[in-house]
């Protein structure tokens, strides 16, 4: 799939996600797709994972975490450890891992539990990934921003 050069020249030009973009001119192409591509930067973006392994999640869970969940949560639980991959979805991000949600940890397991489900379920990348559908690429080169920028 080819860049979408007009999404890159409107990303940098508008710099909705305040990234430190240099003058949008000859020469500091490069610079520009360093920023982009940086995901270590003053700017890192918090990105989650399409899917995990479902090992990796039982495995992060401690033995009194699951034995504290409700009957039926552990009902959800093993249906979702019982597949290969474990989507990272709005709900699993809510109910294992407290992120637009509540997790459904019991209290006394909330402060192990949460984090080490954030551990899995996300990643520290860049502003090329985060926005990788609308770019139609993960990464940026010189060439795609000097491109973008000789738009018309």
């Amino acid at each position: 799939m080819a860049i979408n050069l007009q999404a890159l020249k409107d990303e940098i030009n508008t710099n909705a996600a305040g990234l430190a973009y240099v003058a949008f001119v000859e020469g500091n192409d490069s610079a520009n797709a360093d920023v982009i591509n940086n995901a270590n930067g003053a700017n890192p973006r918090t990105l989650n994972h399409e899917s995990i392994s479902a090992g990796d999640f039982v495995g992060a869970t401690t033995f009194d975490a699951y034995d504290g969940l409700t009957a039926s949560e552990t009902a959800y639980f093993d249906m979702i450890a019982n597949r290969e991959t474990v989507a990272v979805t709005d709900d699993t991000l809510a109910n294992f891992a407290a992120i637009g949600g509540t997790s459904k940890w019991a209290v006394a397991d909330k402060a192990v539990m949460e984090p080490r489900m954030v551990a899995l379920m996300q990643y520290t990348g860049s502003r090329a990934q985060e926005i990788s559908d609308t770019l139609g690429a993960s990464n940026v080169t010189g060439s795609d921003v000097q491109q973008a920028r000789l738009l018309p």
